[in-house]
């Protein structure tokens, strides 16, 4: 249900472009840095135009699903990635033929620098889920405890926290909440209920629960969870 192909052009089009830049941003630099170092661009023998248009093939094969899927995930542009790294060793290698030793050695030095130089920013793009990953751990270690006290066939109600998004069950988990409770509790008879409930839940096939017996309720506040009486 999570892996429902989509066909709106628009997630498509933002799928594309985000695993491009997470597949081969860096491999494009290296490339336009080598070429620019050494003022030359390659002109590649057969065998090499041979590896470059498999490399081709492999980016865009690794993609061909994925740019269909609903959810989008940084591993996903690790397979197409090798492709990336393919045409980029092929085209680095190549421009640095023949030059001087110096003139290599300041291409090799420029791609390292370009390398630790894009530590902060993917450091910047990524520190933001530390956040949702610290709330999820405590929300299961919280719910491993809950479901222990819950009979077989009962129900937990989540409201989760709407004013910081960062600290909220939709960032921790999306739709993933139940899979994530059923993995370390070991128990799929739990029935889960969020309010609000996040985006795509009826793609994912939550149902909403009905009213009654052996239902708990909890507040996440403060990117924990809290009885609701007590967190309203």
């Amino acid at each position: 249900m999570y892996y429902r192909f989509v066909t709106d052009v628009g997630s498509i089009a933002i799928n594309v472009a985000h695993y491009l830049d997470r597949a081969a941003t860096l491999a494009v630099a290296g490339m336009l840095l080598a070429s620019v170092v050494a003022w030359r661009l390659p002109r590649f023998s057969r065998q090499e135009s041979v590896v470059l248009k498999m490399a081709g093939v492999w980016f865009a094969a690794a993609y061909a699903l994925t740019v269909l899927l609903p959810v989008r995930s940084s591993l996903y542009a690790c397979f197409p990635s090798v492709g990336a790294s393919l045409v980029a060793g092929v085209w680095i290698s190549h421009v640095c033929q023949g030059l001087p030793k110096t003139r290599w050695r300041t291409i090799a030095v420029a791609l390292l620098v370009v390398a630790v130089g894009t530590v902060p920013i993917y450091w910047i793009r990524n520190a933001r889920w530390t956040v949702p990953a610290a709330v999820s751990s405590r929300v299961l270690a919280q719910l491993k405890q809950v479901a222990a006290s819950l009979p077989t066939g009962g129900a937990v109600v989540l409201y989760d926290q709407t004013d910081s998004r960062d600290q909220s069950l939709a960032a921790a988990f999306g739709t993933l909440l139940p899979d994530a409770v059923a993995l370390t509790t070991g128990r799929r008879g739990i029935r889960l209920w969020v309010e609000p409930p996040p985006n795509d839940w009826q793609l994912a096939g939550w149902q909403r629960l009905a009213h009654g017996k052996d239902v708990r309720e909890l507040r996440l506040k403060g990117g924990a969870l809290v009885e609701a009486a007590s967190g309203r």
